[in-house]
């Protein structure tokens, strides 16, 4: 038995997001991995390329690292290329109930998509808030 395994954990899919200079996906899977979720971690360009990536995970995270480097808001620059090749399927898997995490650039990375309440959507036609 896992000690640190919390109630219900073993019914979360978390999709943790990989490469484009990020890091610490394996620190992040081995958090969720401990809590008890069931962790899937996948290179950005595979889940843009599946239609499907998201697919039953109630949680997407976006992990650290400066994804385009860090000269010019490389949060707003990863936003902007999941914008444009998978920006839809984001926001509807938040507006179905789904969960994102961001933690360091990705949490930059979400707000400049949108996906947090109270943020405004990066692109005219997402109406969510």
């Amino acid at each position: 038995m896992n000690p640190l395994a919390i109630e219900g954990a073993a019914e979360v899919r978390a999709l943790v997001l990989t490469g484009y200079g990020l890091n610490c996906e394996a620190e992040t899977c081995a958090a969720l991995q401990m809590i008890g979720a069931r962790v899937t971690a996948r290179h950005v360009a595979d889940a843009i390329a599946d239609a499907d990536a998201l697919a039953g995970h109630q949680l997407v995270v976006f992990i650290g690292g400066f994804s385009f480097g860090d000269h010019i808001a490389s949060g707003r620059v990863f936003a902007n290329r999941l914008r444009f090749s998978m920006g839809e399927r984001l926001l509807r898997h938040v507006d179905d109930g789904g969960l994102v995490l961001g933690i360091c650039n990705g949490f930059q990375t979400i707000v400049k998509l949108g996906l947090c309440p109270g943020s405004s959507p990066a692109w005219p036609s997402a109406s969510r808030w």
